[in-house]
């Protein structure tokens, strides 16, 4: 008999929080730009590269609810938001800021208000930083029998 050649998929789903400056002086990058003031609300904001501690990720382990369709094996998407001083994604404010498929972007959106942080931190006090978060799912043939490969999404995805 046989063999079957069955072939399962694997997600493997990966989270950076993704410097909006990068490590650069604190001069005119790190500043508010234009784009940001929808995100001021009346209250204190900051970048990444403006606070001593980057808001941090808490929740991991929370996923997009995403289901691939089609021949593509990279979805890839970034959006952006503001963590406000409890660690929590404030309503309304995430966006997305690039992707390669809107399915996995819309997915991604739909999971920020369920991620918790611990909140930024300037000279020692909690405040809200704008976030960006970077999610990329790849989906890769392994044969049956076999175990996948742990080492992350391919270069490029």
């Amino acid at each position: 008999m046989r063999r079957s050649t069955l072939v399962t998929l694997l997600v493997v789903v990966t989270s950076t929080a993704c410097a909006s400056a990068g490590r650069v002086s604190r001069g005119s990058t790190c500043a508010l730009s234009r784009a940001d003031s929808v995100y001021l609300a009346g209250q204190p904001l900051y970048r990444d590269c403006s606070v001593n501690v980057r808001a941090e990720l808490l929740t991991p382990d929370v996923t997009p609810d995403f289901q691939p369709s089609g021949d593509q094996s990279c979805y890839s998407a970034t959006v952006q938001f503001v963590v406000d001083s409890t660690g929590t994604p404030e309503r309304g404010t995430a966006r997305v800021v690039s992707k390669n498929s809107t399915e996995f972007a819309d997915a991604l959106l739909r999971v920020v208000p369920q991620w918790r942080y611990h909140p930024a931190r300037k000279d020692g006090v909690p405040v809200r930083q704008i976030v960006h978060e970077k999610l990329a799912v790849s989906l890769v043939a392994v044969p049956a029998g076999s175990s996948p490969s742990a080492s992350g999404p391919p270069r490029g995805c």
